[in-house]
């Protein structure tokens, strides 16, 4: 977009004074794609945010309030409702080349709609989906029974009560695997799931052999040619070391 600040300030001022409308520029000068806008009324600020999801140069627009995310780090920009709307329907199916119009249009024969939103991606492109608000419930329920299997440009669309699932909370990485199971950190285990690799620090000269001692072809075995390594301290263990 070019000159955003000019052709974004229309659009804005239809909520009230503004007096600044501030779009943000990469180190090379170009559009980054967003923008602060201060209105000189709280209450037109609040207005503005009806305007969440206009389109604009094909593309949908969104809108959310302007916080401090270091002073309220729970804030969610995109608030979405997870209760039962019951003046709201869902639709799903809708050929991807349905308008808002066309769509308002066939829904308007059961009842008063208040507002249609097409939901898209954030390249703007539609997905097929789209939520209808009615005045009432009654109405929303009518249009159901109406709606629900009707042929839309050849597509059979599905129609049913809004009712948004509840979004799921990321599992945390330390998560149990098991009932009962301890919760151990990842890094302690090597590339085969065993612990890590531990180096012996005992000279050779000082190592008991790993070998059982095995039985002579003709009586007993001999005795094992190293003797037990006598205890050492600290002191001796580094003297030995350095005299390596």
């Amino acid at each position: 977009m070019e000159e955003p600040d000019v052709k974004l300030r229309p659009l804005f001022e239809a909520c009230g004074e503004v007096v600044e409308v501030r779009p943000i520029f990469s180190n090379r000068g170009h559009f980054r794609g967003y923008c602060y806008v201060e209105f000189k009324e709280e209450k037109s600020a609040l207005q503005a945010l009806q305007l969440d999801r206009t389109d604009v140069g094909g593309r949908p627009m969104f809108v959310s309030p302007c916080v401090d995310k270091s002073k309220n780090p729970d804030f969610k920009v995109f608030r979405y409702s997870t209760v039962l709307e019951k003046h709201k329907l869902f639709i799903s199916g809708l050929p991807f080349s349905c308008t808002k119009e066309e769509l308002e249009e066939i829904c308007k024969a059961h009842g008063t709609v208040k507002d249609i939103r097409l939901v898209t991606n954030r390249a703007g492109k539609p997905k097929g989906l789209a939520y209808v608000e009615y005045e009432s419930e009654s109405q929303a329920s009518q249009a159901v029974m109406k709606m629900d299997g009707m042929t839309v440009k050849e597509n059979s669309i599905k129609v049913a009560i809004s009712n948004p699932p509840q979004r799921k909370a990321p599992e945390k990485p330390e998560a149990r695997k098991g009932p009962g199971a301890p919760i151990v950190p990842r890094q302690i285990y090597g590339a085969r799931g065993k612990g890590r690799t531990q180096l012996s620090l005992l000279p050779r000269a000082l190592q008991r052999p790993s070998t059982a001692v095995v039985q002579a072809e003709n009586g007993p075995a001999p005795k094992p040619a190293v003797a037990e390594a006598p205890k050492m301290s600290n002191a001796d263990f580094a003297k030995l070391l350095l005299r390596k």
